[in-house]
C-alpha cells in the first residue's frame, strides 16, 4: 500500500504578470529558492507571496481567508514546454483556513501535494488538463550569489529540459546502480558502499521519509496516479545543477 512521503518544502510559483488564461494542456513551471532562515524552499505564488509545499498534505491552506469554512482563491504560474516559461496562467483553487504557524516570514499558506482531489497538484491537473505529476529539482544553496541558488518545479510532470542536455525526466533511476560523486549530499564509505541512518518510528509512521537535503540537486518526479517516485543521479556529478533551467520567457 502506498504511503505518501512526509516532508515539507516551501515553494512559490513565479508568475511574470497577472493574467487569466487557459493552460491548454501545458504543465506549469515555478522557480524554487531556498529560504536561508528556515531552510525551506520559496518563490512567489499567492499575490506574489510564498506557499509552503507539503508533499503529503491533502489540501491548500491559507493563513487568512474570508471564511473559516474555506474559500476560493486565485493562484498563478507560467505554462511551460519544459524548456522555458511560455505565458502566465491564473486559475481558481479551493483552499481552507488555518495554515501552521511556523512558516517562512512571508509565507501565506501551504500547498498540499498529497493523494487528494483537493490537493494543489490535483487542482492544477484538473484545471490545466495535465497529468497529476510533479517534477521537482531543489536548489542546494540559500545564498543568492551561488550557482545552485534557484531550483525548478513543473506541475504536470515534465518534460524538464536543461540547455544543451535534453529532457532529464528520461533519466530517472530504475535499476541503475547507486553512484557517489564528490560533493554529493550522501554518506559514501567507498565507491560501492553507502552509509544509511535509521531511527525508531511509531507504529503508524510511513515506511520511509525523505528530507530536502537528500533531494537537493536531483530531479525527482512524483506520479500520484501511478504511486511512483523516480529520481535522477546527483546533478552536480554530471556537470549540472537545478539552477540550469532557463527561466527566460519564450518569445
Amino acid at each position: 500500500m502506498w504511503s505518501p512521503k512526509l516532508f515539507l518544502v516551501s515553494l512559490c510559483i513565479s508568475a511574470l504578470s497577472t493574467c487569466t488564461a487557459a493552460g491548454g494542456g501545458k504543465p506549469l513551471v515555478s522557480a524554487v529558492t531556498k529560504d536561508a532562515s528556515t531552510s525551506l524552499y520559496t518563490a512567489p505564488l499567492k499575490d506574489g507571496r510564498p506557499l509552503v509545499l507539503d508533499l503529503s498534505g491533502p489540501v491548500i491552506t491559507l493563513t487568512t481567508c474570508s471564511s473559516k469554512n474555506g474559500t476560493v482563491t486565485t493562484l498563478s504560474a507560467n505554462a511551460t514546454d519544459g524548456a522555458n516559461p511560455l505565458f502566465p496562467v491564473s486559475f481558481p483553487a479551493a483552499a481552507s483556513c488555518g495554515a501552521p504557524p511556523k512558516l517562512p516570514a512571508a509565507a501565506v499558506g501551504v500547498a498540499g501535494l498529497g493523494p487528494s482531489s483537493q490537493s494543489f497538484l490535483a487542482q492544477v491537473a484538473r484545471t490545466q488538463k495535465v497529468a497529476n505529476k510533479l517534477a521537482l529539482c531543489l536548489p542546494s544553496d540559500g545564498k543568492t550569489t551561488s550557482g545552485n541558488s534557484v531550483g525548478v518545479a513543473i506541475f504536470g510532470g515534465g518534460p524538464l529540459i536543461f540547455p544543451d542536455r535534453g529532457d532529464f525526466t528520461t533519466m530517472l533511476a530504475g535499476t541503475a546502480p547507486l553512484r557517489g560523486f564528490s560533493g554529493s549530499p550522501g554518506y559514501y564509505v567507498s565507491a560501492n558502499t553507502a552509509c544509511l541512518g535509521f531511527v525508531r518510528a511509531a507504529g503508524q509512521a510511513p515506511a520511509a521519509v525523505l528530507g530536502g537535503f537528500q533531494m537537493e540537486n536531483r530531479l525527482l518526479v512524483l506520479d500520484v496516479e501511478k504511486k511512483q517516485l523516480g529520481f535522477t543521479t546527483f546533478l552536480n556529478g554530471v556537470g549540472l545543477s537545478c539552477s540550469n533551467f532557463n527561466f527566460t520567457l519564450a518569445a
